[in-house]
């Protein structure tokens, strides 16, 4: 996490894009594409029911950054028999549905923004005392199918994908192998700049 507000990727980027650019954050922390009450209501936090999602969409933005999917691939959302686990096909649909409905929820803005899907940033956490190897290699997995999804939406929608994986490889990018550091938060503004 980074140590103060102006160390965050939003406020780094608006530091890069200067007084011509107003950046507003409208993320939320643990939220999940994924909405699924039926059967996990314990497990998701679903960004379409976050106040942060109809603030971003009553404020009208010119152009919207889309970043989400960490906390989808999280493999402690999918318990099965083993407590956490690979995500299934029936997430993935799920997660595919909602992702193309937020983006239509943005295009439908009149003007309608430019919209930017990013990849989901690299997860670096390493088996030991607090991870076991099937976390890790689950959460590895997860995240490349969130990512390949994320891939096939932006060819489809038409819009750009950031590849915020490529250069995000640093492990001091990471404070625990999966939020980001101050340094992380900028690289990262620095890749969307």
């Amino acid at each position: 996490a980074a140590t103060s507000a102006k160390n965050s990727y939003p406020s780094v980027l608006q530091t890069l894009l200067g007084d011509d650019f107003e950046v507003k954050n409208f993320g939320r922390s643990g939220a999940t594409v994924i909405n699924d009450y039926e059967e996990r209501a314990d497990r998701y936090l679903p960004y379409v029911k976050c106040r942060e999602f109809s603030d971003a969409l009553k404020a009208k933005p010119d152009t919207v950054i889309l970043m989400l999917g960490m906390n989808d691939a999280n493999p402690t959302h999918h318990f099965n028999e083993n407590n956490g686990g690979p995500i299934s096909e029936y997430y993935l649909e799920i997660y595919k549905k909602i992702l193309s409905d937020i983006i239509a929820e943005f295009k439908k803005i009149t003007p309608s923004p430019a919209v930017y899907l990013a990849w989901t940033t690299e997860m670096k956490r390493v088996a030991g005392e607090l991870f076991s190897q099937s976390y890790v290699d689950n959460f590895t997995e997860n995240l490349v199918k969130i990512r390949k999804i994320q891939e096939d939406i932006a060819k489809r929608e038409q819009i750009p994908l950031i590849d915020t994986v490529s250069e995000m490889q640093n492990s001091t990018y990471y404070s625990d192998g999966c939020h980001l550091t101050d340094e992380g938060y900028l690289k990262l503004a620095s890749i969307i700049y």
